[in-house]
């Protein structure tokens, strides 16, 4: 599966949405927070991420979800990796 889209979830109290500079496989994703407390789910066109504690969760989508805030944004998500 590849995820263009994600939403990070802010401590639960708000969240932030973005579009990746390139399409991430469900692989790089699970990659890139291997060395994180972190668990990684993979459902039918997500990947969610949820660091362990009180830290944000990143829901890595396939398809923009219907309340997609960044559709106008010209500036695309750079993951850290």
């Amino acid at each position: 599966m590849d995820c263009r889209y994600v939403r990070a979830n802010i401590f639960g109290i708000g969240f932030v949405d973005a579009a990746t500079a390139r399409p991430l496989r469900e692989a790089e994703i699970r990659w890139a927070y291997q060395d994180l407390p972190a668990t990684v789910e993979a459902t039918a066109g997500t990947v969610t991420v949820t660091l362990e504690g009180a830290g944000p969760a990143y829901i890595y989508f396939a398809q923009p979800p219907a309340d997609w805030t960044a559709a106008s944004s010209n500036e695309p998500f750079r993951p850290p990796f």
